[in-house]
């Protein structure tokens, strides 16, 4: 279900970044055109999910939070956002005793008790490389037994008993995954301000937090109805759905962890929240060692950005780390992904976390001020390269990021031109793989952060931009941004009007949700400083005119909102 909402979700980040107004229509359009579709289908019920695990669900969610910060004065969508939040606060999908959502299927339809449907089963070879969800089912050692490509009775047999664990151990109580619940109820204090949503992230990440604590640091991945941690296996912390032993273990545990940690921030304003996530990169880091041919590894999820350089390199040499925890230890041994490091980094900006970044970068046989051109799922991966550039060390990766961007919309454009497929038939990925809208490098550039997390996080920027005259989102026609040294005290900015007779004017906030003070502003070259202390100020371009700004950011210092300002500004610079 969540893949059909994905194939549209960037249609409203565009519109924000200051493209065609048809953007946020399309975005309205096609949002509800799946929802009528998937309601006829049985899949929603009141234009929300009907009952799916929340690492599938947020990716859906993405697309809603996206048109909600895209068009927050809707009505429609301000009573949605409400709505689709409420239904995560109480019974019968939360127990607000224990602190826990009550499955890791939940919904509009309530928690969908047990994993697998009756008589369904999810063993393919495209399964495989995940390996199986429990190693201690009497007579499964191995994915072949349970025999996708033969259906002996024997197999069979194993199906069903496999299918039968997994709907008594993952079919009820909490699952780590649920954290990316927190993004959908932030949505909704970013709408409305009400804090019982702010309120209610805290306490639900805080309860996972606590967990932590109480296991030696590590986040287990479950929670019984009861409350207690390990008690649907056999006492460990370990094999919940989308938790530390399936599918893929550390990668989906700290996506879960990171878009907790970063909505906790967004809404109380501490990064500290950001300290366990920091941690459980330690832990497996502290884990990793180079191996020369890490496609010879199961299963093989690298980067897609050390897929490609390795394909262009002709050496398949990586850094590699366990990410799994079963009862035999860890186990599955792949490279990294970057992106939530990135994302913590960009949020916090403690110096932890950039020496994470560094002892990375050490650790990996790549260099990572390379960039090629790729499309990933989360139209995100470059965020090596774009590392190397805010941190004043690849002064080319605008262009080149810029040019590869291009080439992947022409590729796509031919895609779609080329495609002659019947559209009542094709897969369900289909629609995404022909989006020839690509945003990473618009968002890395412009806003200054990497792309957000695909898992339902949401953006961190250090500015965001208003068009005044023309009263919308985004950068005015003809002005293009530029962010490059970020750090702890703020980022410098490049304006530039290619207008050749007309001025613009263009509103610049601090952050993406207006959460951090624009503390004062230097012009390049210019011997004092403006102070703003305010979340926004103006800046009119003249025709055909360049500035740089250095801006000093007091971050998290402000409640964020999806509100964009509309008071008058006391300070405006002219150029």
């Amino acid at each position: 279900m969540d893949d059909l909402y994905e194939a549209f979700y960037n249609l409203p980040l565009l519109y924000m970044l200051g493209g065609d107004e048809r953007f946020l229509r399309l975005a309205h359009f096609h949002w509800d055109a799946v929802n009528r579709q998937a309601q006829q289908y049985g899949l929603v019920k009141d234009e929300y999910e009907l009952g799916y695990d929340q690492f599938h669900q947020s990716e859906g969610n993405l697309y809603f939070c996206l048109l909600c910060s895209a068009d927050p004065e809707n009505p429609v969508l301000f009573e949605r956002a409400r709505r689709f939040a409420d239904l995560f606060l109480g019974m019968p999908n939360y127990d607000p005793d224990l602190n826990i959502i009550r499955a890791v299927h939940t919904g509009a339809g309530g928690p969908r008790w047990g994993y697998l449907d009756e008589g369904k089963h999810i063993w393919s070879r495209f399964m495989e490389p995940f390996a199986l969800p429990f190693e201690d089912i009497e007579g499964i050692q191995s994915y072949e037994d349970l025999g996708d490509w033969n259906e002996s009775a024997v197999h069979t047999d194993n199906r069903q008993r496999m299918m039968s664990a997994m709907n008594t151990r993952m079919g009820q109580g909490d699952s780590v995954c649920n954290l990316l619940a927190t993004s959908l109820v932030t949505n909704a204090f970013l709408m409305t301000g009400d804090h019982a949503y702010s309120d209610w992230v805290l306490k639900y990440t805080q309860g996972w937090w606590d967990r932590a604590a109480e296991n030696q640091g590590v986040i287990p991945d479950n929670v019984r109805l009861d409350g207690r941690v390990g008690a649907m296996f056999d006492g460990a912390w370990y094999g919940a759905a989308y938790g530390w032993t399936w599918p893929l273990g550390y990668d989906y545990v700290d996506d879960s962890l990171t878009v907790a940690a970063m909505n906790a921030t967004l809404v109380s304003g501490s990064t500290d929240w950001l300290k366990l996530p920091g941690q459980h990169f330690d832990l497996i880091f502290s884990k990793g060692h180079v191996v020369d041919d890490y496609q010879a590894l199961a299963p093989p999820r690298p980067d897609p950005w050390i897929v490609n350089l390795t394909k262009q390199a002709g050496s398949n040499k990586a850094f590699v780390a366990p990410k799994k925890r079963g009862q035999n230890g860890w186990f599955a041994e792949f490279p990294f992904i970057v992106g939530p490091l990135a994302s913590r980094w960009c949020t916090s900006f403690d110096s932890k976390d950039a020496e994470r970044l560094a002892k990375l970068e050490e650790a990996e046989p790549q260099d990572w001020s390379v960039s090629y051109s790729f499309r990933a799922k989360g139209d995100d991966g470059h965020e090596r390269p774009w590392f190397t550039y805010v941190s004043g060390r690849n002064d080319s990766y605008p262009e080149e990021i810029l040019n590869q961007s291009l080439d992947q919309v022409a590729a796509r454009l031919a895609m779609v031109e080329a495609d002659t497929a019947d559209l009542t038939c094709v897969h369900i990925h289909h629609w995404q793989n022909h989006n020839p809208i690509t945003t990473e490098a618009l968002v890395q550039l412009t806003l200054g952060a990497p792309q957000q997390r695909y898992n339902g996080g949401f953006h961190r920027a250090c500015f965001r931009y208003f068009d005044r005259t023309n009263n919308r989102l985004g950068l005015p026609p003809n002005v293009s941004a530029l962010v490059r040294r970020i750090d702890n005290t703020g980022a410098e900015l490049t304006l530039v009007n290619l207008h050749q007779s007309s001025s613009r004017q263009v509103s610049i906030q601090g952050g993406f949700f207006g959460e951090h003070e624009i503390v004062d502003v230097t012009i390049a070259n210019a011997s004092s400083s403006i102070s703003v202390n305010g979340h926004c100020f103006d800046v009119l371009l003249s025709a055909a005119t360049q500035i740089t700004l250095r801006i000093q950011l007091k971050r998290f210092a402000r409640s964020p909102s999806n509100v964009w300002p509309t008071q008058p500004r006391e300070h405006t610079l002219s150029k």
